[in-house]
């Protein structure tokens, strides 16, 4: 799960980025590298497998 941190509160940041343009992003990996170049502080909570292999969905394909 990544989290964007706007003042004092962590926002998912696929929520964030829908609410701040009107338009959801495509996936979470576009919306926390948005959000990263923008420079709002990222975090990722994980546990357990998601930790050691992390989400396929969240990965940065290259």
């Amino acid at each position: 799960m990544w989290y964007a941190l706007v003042g004092t509160g962590l926002h998912y940041v696929t929520d964030l980025m829908a609410e701040a343009t009107g338009t959801k992003p495509s996936d979470v990996e576009t919306a926390r590298l948005a959000l990263d170049a923008l420079g709002f502080p990222i975090v990722c909570w994980a546990w357990g497998d998601l930790l050691t292999t992390g989400h396929p969905g969240h990965r940065i394909r290259r």
